[in-house]
């Protein structure tokens, strides 16, 4: 398929997936490493660095595992853990936007509608996997911002 004549729900995904990371990272911009690795104090709140790592880890696995069926590891407990600076994050995350945009704008639309298997929640299509990154991502957005909003009014 051409450049040209990418299929609109295709574009329809990256352009509502694609912004939401961008949002979950670009929270960790400017930020020391205590900053990154910061946690509301609430129980179960997570860091920027554990939000980035796993919509990071998740988006991949959807698009690259779930829709395109290539081999991803992910450990998805691991991400949970993740501390450290926000620059790896931020270096992962320029080096798989464009592959996850390549591989949504030069997908065959008729995988739309065909099931895969996804480890956490059985057979589901490649529309309802593309929907699940993009609504997760947005989630996490939220949050990512509301933690850095929370980590600036504490200073």
């Amino acid at each position: 398929m051409s450049a040209t004549a990418v299929d609109p729900e295709l574009l329809m995904f990256r352009d509502g997936l694609l912004p939401m990371v961008d949002r979950v990272v670009a929270c960790l911009d400017g930020l020391d490493e205590a900053a990154a690795n910061w946690r509301p104090d609430a129980p179960d709140k997570n860091s920027l660095v554990v939000i980035a790592a796993h919509v990071l880890g998740n988006v991949e696995e959807y698009v690259f595992s779930v829709v395109l069926g290539q081999q991803v590891h992910r450990d998805r407990d691991a991400e949970f853990a993740t501390t450290g600076p926000a620059g790896p994050l931020i270096a992962t995350w320029a080096e798989l936007r464009p592959r996850i945009d390549a591989a949504i704008v030069g997908m065959d639309p008729t995988e739309m509608a065909r099931e895969r298997y996804h480890p956490r929640r059985d057979m589901i299509t490649g529309r309802r996997a593309l929907y699940q990154a993009t609504h997760h991502s947005a989630e996490h957005a939220g949050e990512a911002e509301l933690t850095r909003g929370l980590w600036a009014a504490q200073r």
